[in-house]
């Protein structure tokens, strides 16, 4: 590990900067990859997947298009989702909306995805919720589990995202415990 000795309001600090692994969990703090690239392979051997994000859209070039429309994307999510699978995403409404409708409520954004989602007939293993206030960015099964500051975006590969990958078993387990708090706490959609 590197560390780098900063002061701060008059106070030193030891900081861990670059990437890391200890045991089989690491840390990183990178951009240009997908920090949680450990977990989404993991989605193929895992029966419960479970996403919590702050935004929810994917970038093309210039272009940003809305995630939920193309949930088809390379991550293959719902190509790839087997009967016995199943997947729990929280997201927030308000960041996730369009850049034509910047300006909506919360109320009129959750509207606007359902809608849309509604259009897409997503299937019955895909549970999605939407919380006001959710900012927490978890990807995780019931293997492994990705804690950072990285959305379920393409767009978090142009930027510095710091996060960790865990794959301690207890861990794991009580993130995912952390994250159906979060669920509850949300308004369901499917």
């Amino acid at each position: 590990m590197t560390y780098k000795k900063i002061t701060e309001n008059g106070l030193d600090y030891e900081v861990v900067i670059g990437k890391g692994k200890e045991n089989d969990d690491r840390w990183d703090i990178n951009k240009d990859t997908f920090q949680y690239q450990d977990v989404l392979d993991d989605f193929s051997n895992a029966h419960e997947i479970r996403i919590a994000t702050y935004s929810f859209t994917f970038m093309y070039t210039n272009k940003e298009i809305p995630m939920y429309d193309i949930l088809s994307n390379p991550l293959g999510m719902l190509n790839d989702l087997r009967d016995d699978q199943s997947v729990w995403m929280v997201i927030c409404p308000e960041a996730s909306r369009s850049k034509d409708n910047k300006n909506l409520s919360y109320d009129s954004n959750a509207k606007e995805l359902k809608e849309t989602l509604d259009n897409m007939k997503l299937p019955a293993n895909f549970h999605i919720a939407f919380s006001e206030s959710n900012h927490a960015k978890i990807i995780s099964t019931e293997n492994i589990a990705y804690v950072g500051s990285a959305n379920f975006t393409q767009g978090s590969m142009k930027n510095f995202e710091a996060g960790v990958i865990i794959r301690n078993k207890g861990i794991v387990k009580g993130i995912n415990s952390s994250f159906q708090e979060l669920w509850g706490s949300s308004d369901k959609f499917i």
